[in-house]
């Protein structure tokens, strides 16, 4: 059984974790992008996110995995030479 308390997020049963929850300016901050982007993303669903009941949350690893997922690769030096 899952349930929200606050900001943590707590899983009962075996060994209990926290997860701590970020709102929208927070997780704007930690992404260092403007709050108009998130919510922006929030709208077109291209970000993970939770909702609860009318708030939106970002968990920490998501948001990583999700940021690792818009990583551009270096080109290879001969693609440069024609």
């Amino acid at each position: 059984m899952t349930f929200l308390l606050g900001n943590s997020y707590f899983i009962e049963g075996g060994k209990m974790s926290e997860v701590q929850l970020m709102t929208i300016e927070e997780a704007a901050l930690f992404l260092n992008l403007k709050v108009s982007k998130i919510r922006k993303d929030i709208f077109y669903k291209t970000i993970p996110y939770y909702k609860i009941g009318s708030l939106i949350r970002f968990k920490k690893d998501e948001l990583l995995k999700w940021l690792d997922q818009k990583i551009v690769p270096p080109m290879n030096s001969n693609q440069f030479r024609s």
